[in-house]
């Protein structure tokens, strides 16, 4: 399994995008690192469904897809991944996700 460190510090998911998009990249990057969810037969999720969901996928990825130095989270509407070192110049810097992290990204949103 993957593990994101310091080299993949960045925004994952644009807010501006809107809440669906948010929540649609946290569960897919969770999902591509292994988590599954479980969604009842003939069931359409909720929109507050989804959000759970999303929360869900973050709080897995920080249990189990990152290194101890870094952890996803959802600051004014984006979902990002943080240094966990709040002296560490990378958190308040511009985030430029690196070209594998992009990759991913587009792959996972179909190139948004």
């Amino acid at each position: 399994m993957r593990k994101y460190s310091k080299s993949d510090i960045g925004c994952y998911a644009d807010g501006t995008y809107g809440d669906a998009h948010v929540s649609q990249v946290a569960i897919s990057t969770a999902t591509q690192a292994g988590w599954s969810v479980v969604i009842p037969e003939n069931v359409i999720p909720s929109d507050e469904d989804i959000d759970d969901y999303a929360r869900d996928a973050v709080a897995w990825l920080n249990d189990h897809a990152v290194t101890p130095e870094v952890y996803f989270e959802f600051v004014d509407g984006d979902l990002l991944l943080c240094s966990a070192d709040d002296s560490d110049d990378e958190t308040s810097a511009e985030f430029r996700p690196s070209d594998e992290t992009m990759h991913m990204h587009r792959a996972l949103t179909g190139g948004m």
